[in-house]
């Protein structure tokens, strides 16, 4: 039989072609078996569009596009079609672009599918992978807004699907300083700022509020200041004063005001024989507007010069300075439920002559001399950032020829009277809410205590 040749395709001589009918020479002996197309045993290269051939091999027909064979004879995969309308999706989001689920054949495995974004514009940084099921899973780029466009996916058998999308990108919650840890986007402010939540989206969102902690007390022998109060909603997690997490909050959009509280001004020395003012200033309050969480700022410390019982209470209370000889015991100021604990206590004027801790989120300031210990109580520790901190921890009581420690967590150290490098108390470290040392000499001042912080998080 003799074999003409169309686009290096075997054709049989009584097979109907193009030019059969532009010449009119189809004849009934032509039409006897059967109209009959081009046949190769093997996927042939390229041909102009519309050719199409019989594959003897696997019964398969195919149709070139102009650039590639595309299966005629199975099974069309399953496509929604139309066009899919996706809104309020957020920028850094996992998207599932669903172009059907029939894209293999029996000569197929799975996972042999190509995307290719056959026209319009998707935000900068999508990520479109080359091979996957018939799910295309990508990742949303940075750009915001609405864009248009159509995706194609073809397997391996050349079967094709194409969807077109409009999808509208809206941006992600801005304020403070942004970094991410895992799953999870965080917003630490160091000082008070906007949260602000993009419209049409909302956030479970934790939180760690600390407000700032107090002064310590003047002169010497006086006590130090108490830490910030501390609530924290982080999961697992401890809140101020040995209670558990808080609930999360949701954050719906608009502009949520956060405000971020200072430390107190540590004591100043006015004179043994004028009590007025010497005690450490409360620190400021911090807090969040969503179910109005409120951190007490810390309590100031007090002094050998202050009258008796002048520790002041807050969000940890602050340590009660040790008083002339013959006074009774002295209390230090009383923490907050759910924030922090009270200040350390001091008896009358005598050996170790050194005033009370400040009162820390994690624990109780130190008392003296009953128990010889002037430190700061310690702070908690927070992995809402990614990594463990310690924070608002209390200030150490200063003394005469000794001093407390701060408390972990950003609490100072007191002053001491024989030691003129550090005869005023130290100040507590900022964005901790660590409270201010109490004063170790009869001019000295307290320390300042510690700005609060406020950090959100919540999962992308």
């Amino acid at each position: 039989m003799a074999i003409t040749r169309l686009n290096s395709l075997a054709i049989p001589s009584d097979t109907v072609v193009a030019s059969d009918i532009a010449d009119g020479s189809i004849t009934p002996a032509k039409f006897s078996s059967g109209v009959r197309i081009a046949n190769a045993s093997s996927t042939p290269a390229a041909a102009a569009e519309g050719t199409i051939f019989y594959n003897t091999t696997n019964n398969t027909m195919y149709v070139s596009d102009g650039s590639s064979w595309l299966e005629m004879n199975n099974t069309p995969p399953t496509s929604t079609g139309g066009t899919v309308t996706i809104t309020t999706k957020i920028e850094g989001a996992t998207q599932n672009y669903d172009l059907g689920t029939d894209f293999t054949d029996t000569s197929d495995a799975d996972g042999e599918l190509t995307y290719t974004l056959a026209s319009g514009s998707m935000p900068s940084g999508t990520t479109l992978p080359t091979a996957g099921n018939s799910a295309l899973t990508g990742t949303i780029g940075s750009g915001t807004g609405t864009f248009n466009f159509t995706i194609r996916a073809t397997d391996t058998a050349n079967k094709s699907a194409t969807q077109q999308y409009t999808q509208q990108i809206v941006a992600l919650p801005t304020g403070g300083t942004i970094t991410t840890s895992g799953s999870y986007r965080i917003h630490t402010f160091t000082s008070s700022g906007n949260f602000v939540v993009a419209s049409g989206t909302s956030y479970a969102c934790e939180y760690l509020v600390i407000a700032g902690g107090a002064g310590g007390g003047p002169g010497y022998q006086a006590g130090g200041g108490g830490a910030g109060g501390y609530r924290s909603s982080v999961s697992g997690e401890a809140s101020g004063r040995g209670s558990s997490a808080e609930s999360t909050q949701t954050y719906t959009a608009g502009t949520h005001s956060v405000v971020v509280g200072a430390g107190g001004a540590g004591g100043t020395y006015n004179g043994s024989s004028n009590h007025t003012g010497n005690v450490g200033a409360n620190g400021s309050n911090s807090s969040l507007p969503i179910g109005t969480i409120t951190s007490i700022g810390g309590g100031g410390g007090s002094s050998y010069y202050s009258t008796s019982t002048s520790a002041k209470s807050g969000g940890s209370g602050g340590g009660a300075g040790q008083r002339d000889s013959g006074a009774t015991l002295d209390q230090g100021g009383s923490g907050t439920s759910g924030q922090g604990y009270d200040g350390g206590d001091a008896a009358g004027y005598a050996s170790p002559y050194v005033g009370g801790g400040g009162g820390g989120a994690g624990a109780h300031g130190g008392d003296t001399p009953t128990y010889g210990n002037s430190a700061g109580g310690a702070g908690v520790s927070s992995s809402i950032t990614g990594s463990a901190v310690t924070r608002a921890g209390g200030g150490g009581g200063g003394g005469f020829t000794s001093y407390g420690a701060g408390g972990s967590g950003g609490g100072a150290r007191g002053g001491q009277a024989t030691d003129t490098g550090h005869r005023a108390g130290a100040s507590g470290t900022a964005n901790t809410g660590g409270g201010g040392g109490g004063g170790g000499y009869h001019a000295s001042v307290g320390g300042s205590g510690g700005s609060g912080i406020v950090i959100i998080r919540y999962q992308t």
